[in-house]
């Protein structure tokens, strides 16, 4: 273990710190259905080379400082609007399938995890899930963490952050919230995948967190040009962005998009309906 000096004096203005990457959602499943989920609210795409997610399991050797130092994957970016998900390797083939990154080492639970920007030995805690991991004070939470009111709501469930965050909060106990109302999260059941991929706050063209709502795609990613919208009814306008903010495909579309004229890839998918906008990241065989 690394002792954690909390000192980044020098934060890279591009990258937007004020509003920089957060935890959109966690999944503790059956099996191996585990994953961390990472959104940019940011109009610019960000560098995951300067950002760690460094984690310890259960009660740390040390009260205040990490056991693990996890880095994301050589390359790895997040664009404007999108999300960045670290899964299990044997996680169910939906998760996989959206997956940017793969962690043999996820948590069962009781494990904490922070979201942090600067080096193993200086570093600035972004975000965190359960404990703030540089807390003195850090204790073991037995078999998992409590949110919104649920008991150890970070064993078997799915955790969603609500639309209304915008930004990463290092005071879990604040984050976590005691009641469904002023928790930051959504509990879900064990399994419950609908949510994953999609962006939770402000979308790519910086829509009000207020306007927001979600939808589902499926399959994704799709090989037989035709996508499904569900979550969201009515006739829609729907247009496809490219990962460099270009226009690839702009239809009205009731629940089924036609994508045979457009080439693989990963996309943005926008959707407008009732003056309400959301996004959510297509991946195109």
């Amino acid at each position: 273990m690394k002792k954690i000096y909390i000192l980044l004096f020098t934060i890279l203005s591009f990258q937007g710190f004020s509003q920089s990457l957060y935890f959109s959602e966690y999944a503790e499943g059956s099996s191996y259905n585990k994953y961390l989920e990472i959104y940019n609210p940011t109009s610019s795409t960000i560098d995951l080379s300067a950002y760690a997610y460094p984690s310890v399991s259960n009660a740390p050797t040390t009260a205040g400082e990490h056991e693990y130092w996890n880095t994301f994957d050589s390359g790895a970016s997040i664009a404007p609007g999108d999300v960045y998900i670290i899964a299990h390797g044997s996680a169910d083939d939906a998760i996989k399938a959206l997956a940017d990154e793969f962690h043999a080492y996820l948590s069962n639970g009781d494990d904490g995890y922070a979201l942090v920007l600067g080096t193993e030995e200086s570093f600035t805690v972004i975000d965190v899930i359960g404990q703030n991991i540089t807390d003195t004070n850090y204790a073991d939470p037995g078999s998992g963490w409590d949110v919104a009111g649920i008991t150890n709501a970070t064993v078997n469930k799915t955790l969603v952050r609500k639309a209304s965050v915008t930004e990463g909060n290092t005071d879990w106990a604040g984050s976590a919230g005691t009641t469904a109302e002023n928790s930051e999260w959504i509990v879900y059941d064990v399994d419950t995948f609908d949510y994953l991929g999609a962006a939770p706050g402000p979308a790519t063209l910086s829509i009000d967190a207020t306007e927001q709502f979600r939808f589902t795609l499926f399959p994704n990613p799709v090989s037989s040009n035709i996508v499904t919208i569900s979550g969201i009814a009515g006739v829609k306008k729907a247009v496809l962005h490219d990962l460099m903010g270009r226009v690839v495909l702009e239809t009205e579309i009731d629940n089924q998009l036609n994508v045979s004229g457009v080439n693989s890839g990963i996309y943005l998918l926008e959707l407008t309906s009732g003056g309400k906008k959301a996004t959510k990241k297509l991946i195109i065989q």
